[in-house]
């Protein structure tokens, strides 16, 4: 969620807009996202995460460091974290080009993404 958030440059993902699923006793599961939309597109609005990550909040700085480093303090294993973001990044890459994406948006996103492996 944090780093396709990031990718996508959604600087409104808050508390409010993360729900989890209960299923069977026990079993805790993130609910799909919503109200996901790329604010950093609109210069008007805000370019600071509404969450920190890793103490951060200048969405276009942070990095898959970042988001490794904040799943440390959970405590969530790095090199887990690391994988998930990477391949949270490689299907948000490949997801723009299997669906119709105008190309000012789909070329904001392949950006960010790139900016946030490296």
């Amino acid at each position: 969620m944090v780093t396709f958030n990031i990718c996508i440059g959604n600087a409104d993902a808050h508390g409010k807009n993360i729900s989890f699923l209960y299923g069977q006793p026990g079993q805790l599961r993130l609910a799909p996202l919503y109200d996901t939309v790329p604010t950093a597109m609109w210069p008007n609005l805000p370019a600071r995460a509404a969450m920190e990550v890793n103490g951060h909040v200048e969405l276009g700085s942070l990095t898959i460091d970042d988001v490794v480093a904040e799943a440390a303090r959970w405590p969530f294993p790095p090199a887990v974290a690391r994988d998930v973001a990477t391949k949270t990044v490689r299907a948000l890459q490949g997801a723009l080009d299997l669906v119709a994406v105008p190309d000012g948006l789909a070329n904001f996103v392949r950006n960010r993404a790139s900016a946030f492996t490296v």
